[in-house]
């Protein structure tokens, strides 16, 4: 269904073909949108919205309040600027050494063992891991677990437990299921502001601890 749309110096959210873009008009002009009963899921959930979402000009406009909230982000609007907050109004500069937003970051390289964070993911189910590669560059098989995990400032039991052949590597997360991080109000990967843990590695043949690492920080 068509309907004629008059747009008055709006900020909308435009998802695109090759992701997602702000865009802002400055004039009134009429244009042609279509409605299509469109639906917005985040992680699995439906979002009600108060306006419907429209398409123009084969792009898909979202409001951009409903998908923000949705994605665990406070939406700020600034009439002085015409400016939309989603999250913090101002940047934030991390102040732990070890803290990284990037992704494939070396976040332990020690005794021949290496681990690489790989990012956040979600799977089929709507759990969250946090992917690693882990690399055995010794002439002994090495077990990793993890201890002294928290989300959020929130100590957490996660699920990881990883054998690492001598001269292989592995790829593998730490599993975190939802069902405990809704106790701690984390229903999305955008609600996580940071983890922290450290690896215990231990001797896969003989289980005798090699070492206890330093608690590794990583900020998002």
């Amino acid at each position: 269904m068509k309907r004629k749309f008059l747009a008055l110096c709006i900020a909308a959210l435009a998802v695109t073909a090759t992701g997602v873009s702000v865009i802002a008009k400055t004039s009134t002009e009429n244009i042609n949108v279509s409605y299509n009963n469109i639906k917005i899921v985040v992680d699995g959930k439906t979002v009600s919205t108060d306006t419907e979402p429209f398409i123009y000009n084969g792009t898909t406009y979202l409001p951009v309040r409903a998908v923000g909230e949705a994605l665990g982000k406070e939406v700020n609007w600034d009439s002085a600027t015409n400016t939309v907050y989603l999250g913090s109004t101002t940047a934030s500069t991390p102040t732990n050494t070890q803290t990284s937003t990037a992704i494939n970051k070396v976040i332990y390289d020690e005794n021949n063992l290496k681990v690489t964070y790989n990012g956040l993911s979600v799977d089929e189910y709507g759990d969250i891991n946090v992917d690693l590669t882990l690399e055995n560059n010794t002439g002994t098989n090495y077990s990793f677990q993890v201890r002294e995990f928290s989300v959020n400032g929130f100590m957490f039991d996660p699920i990881f437990s990883c054998d690492v052949g001598s001269g292989k590597k592995a790829v593998d997360g730490i599993y975190l299921p939802d069902w405990d991080l809704s106790d701690i109000g984390i229903s999305s990967v955008a609600q996580i502001n940071d983890i922290e843990f450290s690896f215990h590695i231990y001797e896969t043949d003989t289980w005798d601890t090699f070492v206890d690492t330093d608690l590794i920080s990583i900020g998002f």
